[in-house]
C-alpha cells in the first residue's frame, strides 16, 4: 500500500493525526485504569475539536459497532474524520490485546491501526507495541 500520506491533503492528514491521537490516549487512559474498555467513537472537526461517544454494556458486540457507525454517518455533514475504537484480542510477537482504531475522513480515505499493548499493573499505565498500518473500509463517506 503506497502511503495513504502522498494521496491526502495536509488537511486531512492533520484531521486523521488528531483523530488517531484522541482515540489512543483514551484507549490508554481506559486500559491503564480498568483494565479494557467498550468499544467507542471518536469525531474530529475541521478545526481539529474531537469529540467522543462512549458505548455502555450490550451483550450483543456487533450491535455496539452498528449503533456506533450509524451514528457517525448521522454527522457525516457535521465533521471532517470519525473512527471506531475497539479492544481486541491478537496473537502478534508475543501480545495479546490491542487497540484497533477504524477511521474514516471525507475525503474517502480509510484506515486502520492496530496497536498491540501490555497492561502494567503496578505503575498502572501502558506500554504500547509497533503499530500495524492498513487500509480500512469506507463506511460513512
Amino acid at each position: 500500500m503506497d502511503s495513504w500520506r502522498d494521496t491526502a491533503s495536509e488537511e486531512a492528514q492533520e484531521a486523521l493525526d488528531d483523530l488517531f491521537e484522541a482515540a489512543l490516549e483514551l484507549a490508554e487512559m481506559q486500559v491503564a485504569k480498568q483494565g479494557g474498555f467498550n468499544p467507542f467513537a471518536v469525531t474530529v472537526t475541521a478545526e481539529g475539536v474531537a469529540s467522543v461517544e462512549m458505548t455502555y454494556e450490550e451483550p450483543d458486540i456487533s450491535r455496539i459497532f452498528d449503533v456506533l457507525w450509524d451514528g457517525l454517518r448521522a454527522q457525516r455533514d457535521e465533521v471532517a474524520a470519525v473512527a471506531v475504537v475497539a479492544d481486541v484480542r491478537i496473537d502478534e510477537d508475543g501480545w495479546t490485546d490491542g487497540i484497533r482504531v477504524e477511521a474514516e475522513h471525507r475525503e474517502g480515505i480509510a484506515l486502520e491501526i492496530v496497536a498491540p499493548y501490555r497492561r502494567r499493573r503496578l505503575r498502572r499505565s501502558v506500554e504500547l507495541g509497533e503499530f500495524g498500518l492498513s487500509e480500512g473500509q469506507r463506511r460513512v463517506w
